[in-house]
Parts: C-alpha cells; sequence; structure tokens
C-alpha cells in the first residue's frame, strides 16, 4: 500500500467505504462461538471454585479439562447445523 497523505475528501470516503464493508461482512450469530467458549470457561470457574472451597480438596481443579471435552463437541455440533441452514 502507497503512503500518501488523504485529503479531508479521500479520509471521509475511506471511513465511510470501511464502515460499509464491515457491515456487510457482519451477519447474525457471528460471536456465538466466542459465547460459547466464555460461558463454558465461566461456570467451570464457578464449579470448581464452590467445590474447592467447600470439600479443601485441590483434585477438583482436574474439572478444567471438561472446558475442551465439553467445547469442542459442541462448536462441531453448532458447526454442523450452521451448514444444513445455508
Amino acid at each position: 500500500m502507497e503512503d500518501r497523505k488523504l485529503n479531508e475528501k479521500e479520509s471521509l470516503e475511506l471511513i465511510t467505504q470501511m464502515i460499509r464493508n464491515s457491515k456487510k461482512n457482519l451477519r447474525v450469530g457471528s460471536g456465538n462461538m466466542l459465547l460459547l467458549w466464555g460461558y463454558l470457561c465461566a461456570v467451570t470457574a464457578i464449579i470448581v471454585y464452590i467445590f474447592v472451597l467447600v470439600t479443601e480438596n485441590q483434585a477438583w481443579n482436574w474439572l478444567w479439562f471438561l472446558i475442551p471435552a465439553v467445547g469442542y463437541p459442541v462448536m462441531y455440533w453448532q458447526k454442523k447445523k450452521e451448514e444444513n441452514l445455508c
């Protein structure tokens, strides 16, 4: 890309074009995977914290391995569901 100064009109046109492209590429549900992993991590953290606090047994930290064990199959299922809708 060339390095040159843009005047006000060109700068506003570039910004407008970028906003238009972002709106075009944005679709409903595109952040579902991020939400899946976020919720899964939060729920696992709360469960592990409560179990360790109540039982004082550090072995409950093994539950952290549930995140990928649950997350990947759900993510795979979600992707398959999206492909079937298109």
